[in-house]
């Protein structure tokens, strides 16, 4: 089971080694956006995507990263442009 495929449900599916690497990946700023971008093909539209992602990181670490698509979309804006 590749970990972008994961939906939030899934979780409990998970080796616990799968569970580290994805807790690992989300658990940065740079790995979570490029775990969305990995995952955008495996969901209907970005929201879906990024609600994946956020509901994924809640299951692990037990708060949501972003309180929303619209606080995701500006700081992952802000990234991409301070990080060219």
């Amino acid at each position: 089971m590749k970990l972008v495929q994961i939906k939030a449900n899934q979780i409990n599916q998970l080796t616990l080694e799968q569970k580290y690497q994805l807790a690992i990946k989300l658990g940065t700023t740079a790995g979570f956006y490029q775990y969305y971008f990995d995952s955008l093909p495996n969901h209907k539209n970005q929201i879906e995507t990024f609600n994946n992602a956020n509901d994924l990181y809640y299951s692990i670490y037990k708060q949501y990263k972003y309180t929303g698509y619209d606080s995701f979309r500006n700081a992952l804006n802000y990234y991409l442009k301070n990080n060219k």
